[in-house]
């Protein structure tokens, strides 16, 4: 839908296909109905929804087509996130554009960010900070409340983060503190924290949105993580043996664990995946890639995105049928 598979047309795609123009690509990006495509060049190209110019400033609805991100031309990274999109420049200066900001422009008080996590940045110093939403603690600054900020706020407590991963709705990071320590914060309806069903301050917030914390809060324990990838309601952490433990909202199977419970509370290893190198979530499935190359998907197939060449969705991995 919306073009956001480039391919020049809004049509869904059950196995995967190519990106039109593309073929120099060393990173992409995938965000609600917008995917981007970091070249070697230091080039920014995107395309898919545009209705809050996630892709680019122009005014038009949708690009079925990559486009250039004008003023990109020395990024190192690009993260696309629910409706805006960020780019990391060389010199560690972060450029947004889309929801909270329109047109793209450079954030000042972002000077050294070492990596980008949709509406999170983590600093070479190893703090992070946040912007957008805050309705359910989301800026992780010990408050929650339905007051956003444009700009980016540092994470309360995080001081020596060497990876951080944004949701819809929650962010994580891993932490080297001694073992490294998985935090999480923000949005806990269905237990995607993985702190068990334990209680949290979420001051503020409003009596709907009141399973949240506004500050991290410790992941149940888990081997030491290494990778993380976070989807709407979801987490997963790949670990040091090359598994990959999934936690939170389970209605479409996208923990990988097989039928079971609706959510899960606390992180759950995948039973017969091993030799993980990395993992990625969509909104509500995932996708691993492991050292033999293959590339694997579960959880929600309605529009063919576990590129299987079905639309049956799936509580344990599947191999992808590529070309």
């Amino acid at each position: 839908m919306e073009g956001s598979l480039g391919d020049g047309t809004p049509d869904d795609h059950y196995t995967p296909a190519p990106v039109v123009g593309i073929s120099d690509a060393i990173e992409i990006s995938a965000g609600d109905a917008q995917t981007c495509a970091l070249r070697a060049a230091g080039e920014v190209w995107c395309w898919g929804a545009n209705d809050q110019h996630q892709v680019t400033s122009a005014d038009v609805l949708y690009f079925p087509l990559p486009v250039l991100v004008p003023g990109l031309i020395d990024a190192v990274e690009v993260h696309a996130d629910v409706s805006s999109t960020c780019a990391r420049h060389s010199d560690g200066r972060v450029t947004c554009w889309g929801a909270f900001t329109g047109s793209p422009a450079v954030y000042s008080e972002v000077s050294s960010a070492a990596q980008l996590a949709g509406h999170c940045v983590r600093l070479r110093s190893g703090c992070v900070r946040c912007r957008g939403p805050n309705a359910v603690g989301e800026l992780g600054i010990g408050t929650a409340g339905r007051d956003s900020s444009d700009a980016f706020v540092t994470v309360t407590g995080i001081n020596d983060a060497l990876v951080a991963a944004r949701g819809r709705r929650h962010a994580c990071v891993i932490e080297a503190v001694g073992a490294r320590t998985l935090y999480c914060w923000g949005s806990d309806d269905s237990g995607q924290l993985g702190d068990g069903d334990a209680a949290h301050a979420c001051p503020n917030a409003s009596p709907e949105d009141n399973f949240c914390s506004a500050s991290p809060v410790p992941v149940a324990a888990l081997g030491e993580p290494t990778d993380l990838a976070l989807g709407g309601e979801n987490s997963c952490a790949l670990l040091s043996t090359g598994r990959v433990a999934c936690w939170g909202d389970n209605y479409a199977g996208q923990l990988g664990t097989g039928v079971g419970a609706r959510w899960v509370e606390s992180p759950v290893e995948i039973e017969g995946l091993g030799n993980v190198v990395e993992v990625a979530f969509g909104y509500s499935h995932a996708c691993v890639r492991t050292a033999a190359g293959q590339v694997l998907c579960w959880g929600n197939n309605t529009n063919g995105q576990l590129g299987n060449g079905e639309t049956l969705s799936r509580s344990s991995p599947a191999l992808v049928r590529f070309p």
